[in-house]
């Protein structure tokens, strides 16, 4: 394309009847052909531009979910008018340099191209007659050739267009179909199972019988920066019924002296039966603070001090009494339904069941004291805790997702790292539709999960595997990054909970038939050799192994009862238990022991 194509005027003087040529018409012609020249090259790069940003919004209408369009469709407006805005100023400086250069040079300009470029720009051609004033007296191209680009552009367009208003109205009919009853089977198993309706339903509690407010008012009186000497509990020899050392012993009783108004608060806990955090629910859920549970093991943590120092000094009845108070500070926490609650339910429960070992190898508690530990500890085994927080993470899932979509609350303030859905309007019709689909998977797929907690432990393994995988093949399907992302990453921590709470219940089962085998042999003499052994009148219903669905096994050497489950490995090692390498196939049978009264209390070396 020569600079001359712009300027159809040249210094030849006019024939009669034409108008005299001049700049400003120079100018004003080439700013017409610099339009054209920037439609025909970026017009149909911002046209099909627009049309794809055009198919979300047929999606969404063929979905039912509203009228929308993207918001870089109009982006795509603005580029084709700026780019017709540039051509028009080029080419109108183009036009005039082009005339100034001609009227210097005394050219003129003719020919078939010229007369191309200079016809004027329409979107429908005018009907064969006479010119319009303006048009070159040429003769018009056929009516057919003319009318063929509107063909062309318009039916491939529509048939896009209508594919995508199709596609919205299948999606749309399935996603409503597969939310409708996720939502009918929750309403049918539990028709309180929403988020506010769980919240309410909690228990209520009397400031008398609350041990959370015991439990705060004991983190109250600790000094700052308790402990002094030490930040974890105290360390149980490798062998549990060597004495402590003298060393770490004072150590001990510092930490415990400048503490003792907490200590003595704190042993009370041991006759409190429930609690109840105040819970104020963040805007996010998830965000939701609960720092009474977690500072329950810092109490946890000073119980356990207090149970081995008095087990240190012969008061085992103490000890086993402090010990009863860590229970205590689970149960403070009522029924919170948090999955980390029930996380820190069972970090504080092996503090509780770990220091009453450690307190039975330094020497012999009482009939009563061992029947109240025993019942206490059967009875905090059998709370349905996971139960609980899967059936309230359904409706925290649920909720979440539902005030995505209906602008309550930002995809940010939940923490999600992936960008996926960070491009997708949750007000747009089709943010709707996918943030409906992926309530549909959170219910179902918590709704399975459920199912599984129900079910024994030993059967859990497999169909935790199955659910895992069925989440992973959808997560990274095709369509799985919008369909359900938000469910398959909220929901990932469920089976290690599930696990925690299995270890939970299983140690828990072996430390009540451990109590229950002591208390036979002070009634005996003599300790039973298996756990149907055990007196009925002290043990009526054993607990059973929750990784054998079974009776635990129980084996007696060098001065040792062990009662201990068979693990997850389901292989019965004698009670050999390697916590480097329990996790990765053995040995882990889980459990506890105890020693024969003479090889008890052994002095540090």
């Amino acid at each position: 394309m020569d600079i001359s194509d712009f300027a159809t005027d040249g210094p030849k003087p006019p024939t009669q009847g034409e108008p005299r040529p001049t700049l400003r018409g120079a100018s004003w012609r080439g700013a017409k052909r610099g339009v054209r020249y920037a439609l025909l090259i970026f017009g149909p790069i911002f046209y099909l531009a627009f049309l794809v940003l055009l198919i979300p919004t047929f999606f969404g209408l063929g979905a039912r979910r509203g009228f929308g369009v993207h918001y870089q469709a109009f982006g795509a407006v603005g580029g084709t008018v700026v780019a017709a805005l540039w051509g028009a100023v080029i080419g109108a400086v183009v036009g005039s340099m082009a005339f100034l250069i001609r009227r210097a040079r005394g050219e003129s300009e003719s020919g078939p191209l010229m007369r191309f470029v200079s016809r004027p720009i329409r979107l429908f051609p005018r009907r064969a007659g006479k010119p319009a004033p303006g048009d070159d007296p040429v003769q018009p191209e056929s009516p057919r050739r003319r009318r063929l680009w509107p063909w062309l552009v318009g039916v491939p367009s529509l048939l896009v267009l209508a594919t995508a208003f199709g596609l919205g109205i299948y999606a749309g009919r399935s996603v409503d179909r597969r939310l409708a009853q996720a939502i009918a089977d929750a309403d049918r198993d539990d028709p309180n199972w929403r988020l506010d309706d769980q919240i309410a339903a909690l228990e209520d509690v009397t400031d008398d019988e609350n041990a959370a407010i015991v439990a705060a008012d004991v983190l109250d009186m600790l000094p700052n920066g308790w402990p002094i000497h030490t930040t974890e509990p105290p360390k149980i020899p490798p062998a549990d019924n060597v004495r402590m050392d003298e060393l770490e012993a004072v150590a001990l009783r510092e930490d415990l002296d400048i503490s003792q108004d907490a200590v003595r608060l704190a042993r009370t806990l041991a006759d409190y039966r429930t609690g109840r955090h105040e819970l104020r629910i963040g805007p996010a859920i998830i965000d939701t603070p609960l720092p009474e549970t977690q500072n329950a093991r810092t109490i946890a943590r000073l119980l356990a001090s207090d149970a081995a120092i008095l087990a240190h000094d012969g008061d085992i009845d103490g000890a086993l009494n402090s010990c009863r108070a860590i229970l205590g500070v689970v149960r403070s926490m009522g029924d919170e339904p948090f999955l980390i609650s029930d996380l820190v339910r069972a970090v504080v429960g092996a503090e509780g069941f770990k220091s009453a070992r450690a307190a039975l190898a330094k020497g012999e508690a009482s009939e009563a004291t061992l029947a109240r530990l025993q019942s206490e500890v059967l009875d905090l085994r059998d709370q349905p805790f996971l139960e609980r927080a899967c059936h309230f993470e359904m409706a925290m899932l649920d909720e979440i997702i539902r005030r995505i979509r209906d602008a309550e609350l930002p995809i940010s303030a939940i923490g999600l790292t992936d960008h996926t859905l960070d491009a997708v309007s949750p007000n747009a019709p089709w943010g709707k539709l996918m943030f409906d689909s992926q309530r549909a998977f959170g219910l179902e797929w918590m709704r399975e999960a459920e199912a599984i907690v129900k079910r024994p432990a030993s059967k859990r393994p497999v169909l935790w595997a199955a659910w895992e995988a069925e989440i992973r093949r959808v997560k990274f399907s095709l369509l799985g990054q919008f369909a359900a992302l938000l469910p398959a990453t909220l929901t990932q921590d469920v089976h290690l909970n599930s696990r925690s709470d299995t270890l939970r219940r299983c140690e828990l089962g072996a430390t009540a038939i451990l109590l229950a085998a002591e208390r036979h042999r002070l009634k005996t003499g003599a300790w039973p050799d298996s756990v149907g052994a055990i007196d009925s009148a002290i043990l009526d219903r054993p607990p059973v192994d929750p990784y054998a669905d079974g009776p635990y096994l129980m084996n007696y050497r060098d001065g040792q009862l062990i009662v201990h489950s068979i693990g997850p490995n389901l292989i019965d090692e004698q009670g050999e238990y390697d916590y480097r390498k329990a996790l990765k196939g053995g040995p882990d049978d889980y459990g506890t022991r105890a020693w024969d009264p003479p090889l008890r209390n052994r002095p540090a070396p």
